[in-house]
């Protein structure tokens, strides 16, 4: 007899209802036996050992292996091709030219490449260029919308009762989401029916992307979204899969197209680059009486793209920030915490600037300027716990602090680092994260590392070149990432809150390692960096 059965069988025929007790009293935090302890993840064994399955290792029986052609440029239009040369290569199927979309359809990847190497191809390419100094000129675009995410008092009142007035301009460049696996995608037609495997943070976008690209009803496609690889945002939009969906219905046949680490970086989309100008007002001791702040993010399709993260939680009457967008010269997109770093980063600096100003402690200053408890909370755990030594700055230390919060979760980071010529090495990173009811602290201590870890890459060393069009460096043989040997002593400091929902640890450990990273510098050396990555400017 069959020793299994499914629970629409166990239920067929019944209804089952229960009447919900709305006084039911809530169990407390206190009362928990799952909740707040520690629990491994039931998908890390087969992460580990190989098992678990991306959208990298997807095959279906009788499967061709695209390659498709890519433009040299942004703005490139494809005017022509010759692909006698490629059709004849042992193991191509073909060649395909639809539209705006070519590829080389063949059995293996290897014999897609050689395939794809061999057509000739003819681009019409628009002239462009870009750079630090393209992305410094945003500021002066006239046609950018700004919206305003603080305001209160008079500015003008503000700077005229301050004793002192600091302004700074801050720079961030375009970085890559850098996901460990690349995208890929296979698609298979069934009659009128699509299936697609994706490795995307949102099947159901997608799904909706597939059915507007195509012209087709969403009830007729299915998304399998296998492990993501890494995604950070980036792989919210996913284009491999429209292509994988197009050749295949040319085709008649299953198609894989998948992307080498040069397309990932290259076709995907970045942080948007960013210039935050920062003016403030304060008293002698330091105590802040205006505080204007103007980001522009070169993201101008993504005009919210910046309001996170933009406002100051320092206590200050008069103050008014605006963020707004312009289009640039690289595609930008999501990325983790989305503006909020780069916001952070300014706000951040900018506040150690004044401490300096002022000869004040940076975490005392702070902790003078913030009404917010669970802010106090947090700073007050990572410099207990980090060890910091007070006094004002440079002390010469190499120590760093700053603060920050993201989906409504609070973070403080100390840094402590040394410098031997251009190169960085950071000791240790002490991170202090209140996420409200922690449900699993393994979880958060895992979020808050990795987010440490990321940071670090884009507070030290990332940013994509752009030139006349082209990324120059698409490959992590000249993109830096962090390596193992560049991982420093991280504590994480969990500062429970079960009485307020969880919210999310994904993020915020994350936007405030860039600035704590940068005061460190001027802590140590008495230079300020206000552009970033930091070893660039060393």
């Amino acid at each position: 007899p069959a020793r299994t059965a499914s629970y629409a069988d166990l239920l067929a025929g019944k209804r089952l209802e229960r009447r919900v007790d709305r006084q039911a009293p809530l169990t407390p935090a206190t009362g928990f036996t799952v909740m707040g302890r520690h629990a491994a993840r039931v998908d890390a064994v087969a992460r580990v050992t190989g098992k678990a399955v991306y959208s990298q290792d997807v095959s279906v029986p009788g499967m061709l292996f695209a390659k498709v052609l890519r433009p040299p440029s942004y703005g490139a239009e494809l005017v022509s091709l010759n692909a006698a040369a490629a059709e004849t290569w042992p193991g191509v199927v073909g060649v395909i030219h639809e539209g705006r979309l070519a590829a080389v359809l063949a059995e293996n990847d290897e014999a897609a490449e050689m395939g794809a190497r061999l057509v000739r191809a003819t681009w019409n390419e628009v002239p462009n260029s870009s750079g630090r100094w393209e992305i410094a000129q945003l500021l002066q675009e006239t046609d950018v919308e700004s919206v305003t995410t603080q305001e209160a008092g008079s500015l003008e009142d503000g700077f005229k009762s301050a004793a002192h007035t600091l302004e700074s301009i801050y720079l961030i460049p375009y970085i890559s989401n850098a996901p460990m696996e690349p995208r890929a995608a296979v698609a298979a037609w069934s009659g009128d029916r699509l299936t697609v495997w994706a490795g995307s943070q949102r099947p159901f976008g997608v799904r909706d992307d597939l059915a507007r690209a195509l012209n087709i009803d969403e009830a007729n496609i299915r998304v399998i979204s296998p492990e993501v690889g890494g995604g950070f945002g980036g792989k919210s939009i996913y284009p491999a899969a429209i292509e994988a969906a197009r050749l295949a219905k040319v085709a008649g046949k299953p198609v894989r197209v998948a992307y080498t680490r040069a397309e990932e970086t290259t076709w995907a989309t970045f942080r948007p680059a960013a210039i935050i100008q920062v003016k403030s007002g304060f008293k002698a001791d330091g105590t802040l009486v205006a505080w204007q702040s103007h980001a522009l993010h070169a993201a101008k399709d993504r005009a919210m793209i910046g309001r996170r993260g933009s406002e100051t939680p320092y206590a200050v009457e008069n103050i008014e920030v605006t963020v707004a967008a312009a289009k640039g010269p690289a595609p930008a997109g999501s990325f983790r915490s989305l503006g909020g770093a780069v916001n952070h980063f300014a706000r951040e600096v900018h506040m150690d600037e004044i401490a300096a100003a002022v000869g004040a402690d940076p975490v005392e200053y702070r902790l003078r300027q913030l009404p917010d408890a669970r802010y106090r909370r947090v700073l007050e755990a990572a410099a207990d716990r980090f060890g910091w030594v007070a006094g004002g700055t440079p002390s010469g230390q190499g120590q760093g602090v700053a603060i920050g919060l993201d989906v409504g979760s609070y973070a403080a980071i100390c840094v402590g680092l040394d410098i031997q010529g251009t190169e960085v090495t950071v000791k240790k990173v002490t991170a202090a994260v209140d996420c409200g009811q922690i449900v699993n602290p393994d979880g958060v201590v895992n979020q808050i590392e990795g987010s440490v870890v990321m940071g670090l890459g884009s507070a030290l060393y990332e940013a994509i070149e752009v030139e006349g069009g082209r990324v120059l460096n698409a490959n992590w043989s000249r993109y830096r990432l962090p390596r193992m040997t560049n991982v420093p002593q991280i504590e994480s400091v969990l500062v429970d809150n079960p009485e307020i929902p969880s919210t999310g640890a994904g993020e915020p450990a994350f936007v405030p390692v860039a600035p704590a990273c940068s005061n460190a510098v001027f802590d140590l050396t008495k230079r300020r960096i206000r552009e970033l990555p930091i070893v660039r400017q060393l």
